[in-house]
């Protein structure tokens, strides 16, 4: 399975580009899948003994000539099995090979320099040992296009990245497991696919399926700048305790135009992420996502969602959609059929500190399930006003889920008598760029033009604009993450 990959011209640009000021670009096409030596390295020609240009081959001569641009060229006829590490120390390029890495050794170790790949497929052989794809360190870089890495099963995540920038675009990462860390601990077994602390990780357009760990099956990050959008998805990751997707601790995260498909938390937090870090999240979906108790977005610090959407999201205990220890602000955000097991709340879980608020503005809560009264939430929220509510709780009785205002245009519901909202039903709705479900709306919904102007972010989930609805000469946004007749 791979995206669309980027064109050999491109990439040959890229690496002319990228060469030091006075440097020859050194280019050799590899042509045999024999993981050979150099016969006589230094002397600008790849060839192993037999007269073959190995990959492992023209690493020799990169090395030694020391030119600082190495472009393999993808001629060989198979896969190439590496017996050992390939040691980057310049700047190196490889593109359209089949790597089968060692199985007790990283296939690529960045010590200086950096290290890109182009359409190249990059597989792990076998399981429990240190093999992984690409570690590299202080001041290196890591840049992937079009890149397949899989079936890395060990003590260290198939990227490692110490200090240094990862990019991803185009890429799949796919089957990597990391049960434990190098001593078997179990709780240390953290970043199925990748794990980078410190420096920067940006990924666009980028598959995360069915990856691994006890923490951040897809990605752990520590003290690092992470961005993510364009499309990436990340689907049916599995975190054996917290973390589905994404798990971080310092530094912060943005992530946008981005999809959370049926990633599981098992026992604890967050089935999409756990952040010990300030994040923001905008354009995204979240549909099938299941934790054992504390949302599908867990946040430990000040964080935001806008225009985005929760749809069949659960959790087993308290809080299906957002958990919360500081302030999570929400903003053009629709929830839609998610459920909370055992001790309800609904959608949100708050009251883990003295902190902890959940702050909705423009939002859309819809056919949510909770235990304790058939409601869409049951805790206080701070209203920024223009919410609806289809069943805030019973009527006549104490509502479950407060803090909404007719003053500041919220309108809520019961469960006797649920606030009818006109939802035309949940899907891809095209032209979607991303191809993320959301809720559409028929023209009859009170959602429609009934935002904040001031809290409108100006998009919606697929970026369309708003639209004037009741054609009085102003476009105002509708409420939640879909305006009704942009498309």
């Amino acid at each position: 399975m791979r995206f669309s990959i980027i064109s050999n011209s491109l990439f040959l640009a890229i690496a002319v580009a990228a060469a030091p000021t006075g440097a020859r670009a050194s280019t050799f096409t590899i042509d045999t899948d024999a993981d050979t030596t150099d016969a006589f390295p230094g002397d600008g020609v790849c060839a192993d003994a037999s007269g073959f240009c190995s990959l492992r081959a023209a690493f020799a001569e990169e090395a030694a000539l020391g030119t600082g641009i190495l472009v393999a060229d993808g001629a060989a006829p198979g896969s190439i099995a590496l017996g050992y590490t390939l040691v980057v120390a310049t700047d190196v390029m490889v593109h359209d090979l089949d790597i089968l890495a060692p199985c007790d050794q990283p296939a690529f170790d960045v010590r200086a320099g950096g290290l890109q790949l182009a359409n190249v497929d990059l597989s792990g052989t076998c399981a429990g040992g240190y093999g992984t794809a690409v570690t590299l360190f202080e001041g290196g870089y890591l840049e992937l296009f079009g890149v397949t890495l899989s079936g890395f099963d060990g003590l260290r995540s198939a990227i490692t990245a110490f200090d240094a920038y990862v990019g991803l675009t185009d890429t799949v990462m796919q089957h990597n497991r990391r049960p434990t860390d190098e001593m078997g601990r179990p709780e240390y077994g953290r970043g199925g696919a990748i794990t980078v602390s410190g420096g920067t990780l940006a990924v666009a357009a980028s598959l995360f399926l069915e990856n691994e760990a006890n923490r951040g099956a897809a990605i752990f990050a520590i003290d690092t700048e992470v961005s993510i959008g364009a499309g990436t998805r990340f689907e049916m990751n599995t975190a054996a305790v917290a973390g589905g997707g994404l798990s971080t601790e310092g530094g912060t995260v943005a992530v946008s135009d981005t999809y959370f498909l049926g990633n599981d938390a098992l026992e604890s937090d967050g089935s999409a992420g756990i952040f010990f870090s300030p994040a923001t999240f905008t354009r995204c979906s979240f549909f099938g996502n299941a934790t054992g108790r504390l949302g599908t977005l867990a946040f430990i610090h000040p964080s935001s969602v806008v225009a985005s959407t929760f749809i069949a999201n659960y959790s087993a205990d308290t809080g299906s959609a957002i958990a919360t220890w500081d302030v999570a602000e929400v903003v053009n955000t629709t929830f839609l059929f998610n459920e909370v097991g055992v001790s309800g709340q609904g959608v949100f879980a708050v009251g883990y500190g003295d902190l902890s608020e959940v702050r909705m503005g423009n939002s859309l809560l819809a056919h949510n399930r909770n235990t304790s009264g058939d409601a869409d939430c049951s805790v206080e929220v701070t209203s920024l006003g223009h919410n609806l509510v289809s069943r805030a709780g019973e009527d006549l009785l104490t509502p479950l889920c407060t803090g909404f205002s007719t003053e500041i245009g919220d309108r809520t519901g019961t469960s006797r008598n649920p606030l009818r909202l006109h939802l035309a039903g949940f899907g891809v709705w095209t032209p979607s760029p991303y191809s993320l479900p959301s809720v559409r709306l028929y023209r009859a919904s009170p959602a429609v033009e009934s935002g904040d102007p001031s809290l409108c972010p100006g998009f919606d989930q697929d970026g369309y604009g708003p639209v004037d609805a009741d054609r009085d000469g102003t476009a105002t946004c509708d409420i939640g993450s879909y305006e009704w007749g942009a498309r």
